[in-house]
């Protein structure tokens, strides 16, 4: 291999630098003897007591603003003991009572052409019908006059733009809903 004299150099300069930085480095990352600790990990100078009645037994304890130090810990709930189970009894699950009156789950979607904030296209409901519609997803609901749905929607509920935000965003169209009436 011949290096001409710019590679020479770079050789040299390269073997300088590295015999220079390695023992550099090394006397850096040396751990140096340190003397006694003058603070504590809380902060406090060492040697400091927290108070009347600390001794060489006891560690020290700094004071907070939030009262004693130390740990305060609530105490675990207590269970009510659970009444055996007999074989073949069914487990009781507290749900609410449905609605009354006709219940349906349907799918809701907006149009900005319908005619009022208070009107809904409703599949399927009696024209003049008072509908709540509530949305599956997050519980809100609200409360419109089902108007004639046209004739081969796709949707079960279709509400004015306005109306629509008011229980869901406008990007989650369709969303699922409870209705009754």
């Amino acid at each position: 291999m011949n290096l001409d004299g710019a590679d020479r150099r770079r050789v040299a300069i390269a073997t300088i630098v590295t015999l220079v930085a390695l023992p550099s480095l090394w006397l850096m990352s040396r751990d140096d003897p340190t003397g006694p600790a003058t603070v504590t990990p809380a902060g406090v100078p060492a040697g400091v007591a927290a108070g009347p009645g600390s001794g060489p037994t006891e560690p020290d304890r700094p004071t907070s603003a939030m009262g004693t130090a130390g740990g305060a810990f609530l105490a675990a709930p207590e269970i009510a003991p659970e009444r055996p189970r007999r074989a073949g009894e069914p487990i009781e699950i507290a749900v609410p009572a449905p609605p009354k009156g006709v219940v349906l789950d349907a799918r809701a979607t907006f149009r900005s052409s319908i005619p009022g904030d208070d009107v809904c296209l409703v599949a399927g409901a009696p024209f003049g019908t008072r509908v709540r519609v509530t949305n599956v997803d997050n519980g809100r609901s609200l409360t419109c006059v089902a108007s004639v749905s046209s004739v081969g929607s796709r949707d079960d509920v279709v509400l004015h733009t306005d109306t629509f935000t008011r229980i869901a965003d406008l990007t989650d169209a369709p969303i699922p809903v409870e209705l009754s009436w």
